[in-house]
This record gives C-alpha cells, structure tokens and sequence, in this order.
C-alpha cells in the first residue's frame, strides 16, 4: 500500500499534473483566437483542445468544443478560413457576414494575435502571481540540472550545488540583496565568456570548492540553460510585495521572451537544431519539473507560454504568424489568395513541421537514452515509471 501511494505521488500524479498543463497552455492559446471570433461575431463551429479520438464533447450554443486524446495542439475551427486539420472544414468557403473572410483586415489581425497574446498574458499573470502569492524563500543560485557530457558535467559541478560566486564576484552577497540580479549577473558572465574559463565557488553540502569549468564554443539558450555549459539554473521565486511582485514578474517575463527570442533567431542564423527540443524532451522537462513541486511546474508552464506564443510568430502556413502573413498579402493585393496556393503553403508547411517533429523526436531520444534507439524506445516507458 505504501509502495502504491509512493508510486503515484512521484510518477503517476507528475505525469497527469504535466499532460493536463499542456493542455491548459493549448487552451488559453486557442482561447485566444475563440474570444476575438466571438467578440467579431465570426461563426466557430467547434473548438477542440488535443487531437485525434475525442474524449468528451458538447455543443454550447453553436459552437461544439472537444476534448481529444492528444494534447500537444488544438484547433478553433472559422467560417470562411481553410487550414489542415482544424475540424471537418465544412464552412471553410463561407462567405457570409459572419465569415472570416468578410471582415476587415484588422479584426483578421486581432483573431490571430489573440492566441499569441494570451499566451504570453498567461506567463505575465503566472509569474506576477509566483511572486505574489508564493511561499518560497530561496534566495541563493542552486543548479538545477546538468546535461550529459557538458562543460559542467566534465568538470565535476553537481544538481543541487549553490553557487557562491563567479570570477571573483560575490553572487552569495548579492543574492541576499537581490536574488534575481545575482542570477542574472551569473548567467550574463557565462554568456559572456565561450571559450574560455571560470571560476566557480560553490557549496555542497559542508563542504565549499572552487572548481575551474572550461566553457564550450556556443551560447544555446532553453529553459535558462546556457549551452556553454550545460547546467541549468532554475528562476528564484520569492515572495515580494504587492508593488514589487507586478514590476519583478513583468521583467521575469520580458527577460524570458528575450532569451527564447533569442534562442529562435540563433537556430535560424547558425542553421542548426543543436539547442532545440522536440516533444519528447519537452514532456520528459514537464514530467521533471511536475515532480519538484507546483512552483517549479508553474514557472515551466509560463516559460513554454512564451515558448509557444514566440513560435506561433513564425511565418508558417500552420501557425498564426503564416495566417497574420497571408492576412496581410491580401490586404495588399486587395483581393483573397486562391485557394490551391494557400493548400499547397499550408500542406508544405505541415509536411515541414512534422518531419522536424519527427526529426527531434529521434534526437531527444538520443539525447536521453543514447545512441541505441531501439534500447531508448524500449526505455521510454519504463524510465517514466
């Protein structure tokens, strides 16, 4: 019995804590797009969170919503709008009053920013409300993770190390003062220095050690991981007050869409994946986070926010961005795309998405298991359990 409870307080409530996150971040995005249609009085005839086999299902007014096995994505099906995939299309050629394709260009505009803007509502609120309403009281840097085969992992430095400073600068000091300036001082030396070494003093345990860390050639940005490294350094939560909590969330917040920005044009100007996750190391991060506590996973589910409500800017025919572009092209052109070259963008773009899904599936596998697939499929499972 006892096994059992142990069992299902450090796996199985982890696993449901993290599929239902996601889901609430699928959520809120499409919710996004679903309060602008309604506020614009454009028909939705169903709105679904996940994909595949639906679990649950009812009609509220004229829209169905949908519950659906798969939870990494969603749809809001519009009248007058063709996209792959987002409900059975049947109104797709709708041209009426309540069509999309009716309304003026900055209505079509609002619908599409709507998802991208509540996602990133969704990560300003959650972290105003950490520090608001949290009762953690940390305030020293402690590792959070270390990746396998990093600078960090070759020089020895260990999850749970407190860092006490940085080249000769006192980040134990400063984090009494100002925990997230201590941590920014940190992770901005990093940065600042690939190729070369530093000096790091940290606590573990009773003992305090200085340890060299010889840093890598590239900066790659996830998660507040600084891939020169390879360690990652979990956000301080502190309780603040009232004042100090809203100023001191926004600018968590605003520091984080810089830093996944930033990450987003590093893989497209250094054309590599290296520092991308794909949905499995991104679910293995959502399981291992859940299992450190709600703060830890709440802090998680904003920096994927972000994440989210960033990508959904890219140009692509499946994203929002792809749909604010073709918006935009016809409102230049005065007249509507024609249907076969907006199939042929959204089907190549679909094609494009699920070969890189496919492709960074197969890399977190490596990444997490090694280079034996077929041992880190066998793995997978029983690794969660």
């Amino acid at each position: 019995m006892v096994a059992t409870l142990s069992f299902i307080a450090e796996k199985f409530l982890p696993l449901l804590l993290s599929i239902f996150g996601f889901g609430i971040l699928i959520a809120v995005h499409e919710f996004g797009h679903l309060i602008f249609c309604k506020i614009f009085n454009i028909y939705v005839p169903s709105f679904s969170i996940g994909f595949g086999r639906k679990i649950f299902e009812k009609q509220i007014g004229e829209t169905i919503y949908r519950l659906a096995w798969i939870p990494f994505g969603g749809y809001v099906e519009i009248a007058g709008q063709e996209e792959i995939a987002q409900g059975e299309q049947m109104h797709a050629h709708d041209t009426s009053d309540r069509s999309y394709i009716s309304k003026p260009f900055w209505q079509k505009l609002l619908v599409w920013l709507g998802g991208i803007g509540f996602n990133l509502i969704f990560a300003y609120a959650t972290f105003v409300g950490l520090f608001m309403f949290s009762g953690n009281t940390q305030s020293r840097i402690k590792i959070g993770g270390i990746g396998k085969e990093s600078p960090a992992a070759i020089s020895g430095l260990r999850s749970g190390d407190e860092i006490l400073a940085i080249n000769n600068i006192d980040l134990a000091q400063l984090a009494d003062e100002n925990p997230q300036e201590a941590q920014k001082v940190l992770l901005e030396t990093i940065q600042a220095n690939p190729n070369r070494t530093v000096s790091l003093v940290i606590q573990r345990g009773d003992e305090q050690k200085t340890i060299p860390v010889e840093l890598g050639a590239r900066v790659i940005n996830k998660n507040k991981t600084i891939g020169v490294m390879g360690t990652s350094f979990p956000p301080i939560i502190r309780r603040l007050p009232f004042k100090d909590a809203i100023i001191t969330g926004i600018e968590t917040t605003n520091a984080w869409i810089v830093l996944i920005a930033s990450s987003l044009i590093n893989l497209f100007t250094q054309k590599s994946l290296a520092g991308a996750g794909g949905p499995v190391m991104i679910f293995a991060e959502g399981f291992k986070t859940a299992q450190h506590g709600i703060v830890a996973f709440l802090i998680f589910l904003a920096i994927m926010s972000v994440n989210l409500a960033l990508f959904n800017l890219l140009p692509l025919g499946i994203t929002d961005g792809g749909q604010l572009l073709f918006a935009s092209i016809e409102f230049v052109i005065r007249r509507p795309l024609p249907s076969k070259i907006r199939t042929i963008i959204n089907i190549s773009s679909l094609g494009l998405f699920l070969f890189l899904a496919a492709y960074l599936t197969y890399k977190d596998i490596v990444t997490l298991f090694g280079n034996n697939i077929m041992h880190g499929l066998r793995t997978l499972l029983p690794n969660l359990f």
